[in-house]
């Protein structure tokens, strides 16, 4: 199964991944438009806007909009090929991608709604922390031109929640040998 361990909410066609119990009211989504007015709120939020560098401030439901518009054309992206390769060998080896298709973090209401908590990423890493601009160009284009599933690719993870569930992981560069992560490797 291509989709292995994404499940799909028949409910609303949305991919997610459940974090298992204590945690099991927190799923991992893929990217909705309709979660910005929430991402709008924690990202003009004091105690959340200081420890991200990234996003603007103040946060605008513009940037909102083109943030989510953006991150949900990657995640149908990636969600095409594995819908692609589940169609073309349901039982065949599954097939690497070059992302995550969900980052939503949601919680599960007693209603059966959810409330947009935060986001969280796993992307290639953007060298940011390189001040010097011709190095930085050089190693963004060596880790982009590197192939799907190429272990010298040098990842980065990223996660921001709202104070209400409060959670600070700073972005961090890893790459992967045997798909055993190798912190901070690249920086």
């Amino acid at each position: 199964m291509q989709f292995s361990p994404i499940s799909i909410d028949n409910k609303n066609d949305r991919p997610y991944l459940r974090l298992p119990a204590p945690h099991q009211r927190i799923i991992i989504a893929a990217p909705r438009l309709d979660d910005g007015p929430q991402l709008l709120e924690i990202l003009n939020d004091p105690g959340v806007y200081r420890w991200v560098t990234a996003p603007p401030y103040p946060y605008s439901m513009e940037h909102a909009v083109s943030w989510f518009t953006q991150v949900k054309a990657d995640a149908d992206e990636i969600w095409n090929e594995l819908e692609k390769a589940g169609a073309e060998s349901p039982d065949g080896p599954l097939k690497i991608v070059g992302g995550c298709p969900v980052r939503s973090i949601l919680e599960e209401n007693d209603d059966g709604t959810y409330t947009f908590l935060g986001t969280c990423s796993l992307e290639r890493y953007e060298f940011d922390d390189v001040k010097d601009d011709e190095e930085r160009t050089y190693l963004l284009q060596e880790n982009n031109a590197r192939p799907t599933g190429d272990p010298d690719i040098i990842w980065t993870m990223g996660s921001m929640c709202a104070q209400t569930h409060p959670t600070r992981v700073d972005a961090m560069p890893f790459q992967t040998t045997s798909g055993h992560p190798i912190m901070g490797k690249g920086s």
